[in-house]
């Protein structure tokens, strides 16, 4: 199995704010709105791609890859 996750930015905050965190909370990322998202496999860059949602699935997310990183490329390789 391959474990997939999908990073749409990231924040950096002090541990007090962390523990200060409460339903509601509004996080502030590092990103904006329409950046690709990251897709990460197994803790590796694979890919980027754009969210949307998921025609007759509610509220469910999708992602759409939009490019794929090539094998042996970049840091990790």
């Amino acid at each position: 199995p391959v474990n997939l996750q999908v990073v749409i930015g990231s924040a950096r905050l002090p541990l007090g704010k962390v523990a200060a965190l409460a339903p509601g909370a509004v996080v502030p990322l590092d990103q904006t709105l329409g950046s690709p998202a990251v897709i990460m496999a197994n803790g590796r860059e694979v890919a980027h791609g754009e969210l949307f949602v998921m025609d007759g699935e509610g509220d469910r997310l999708g992602i759409r890859i939009t490019s794929v990183i090539a094998a042996g490329s970049g840091p990790m390789a």
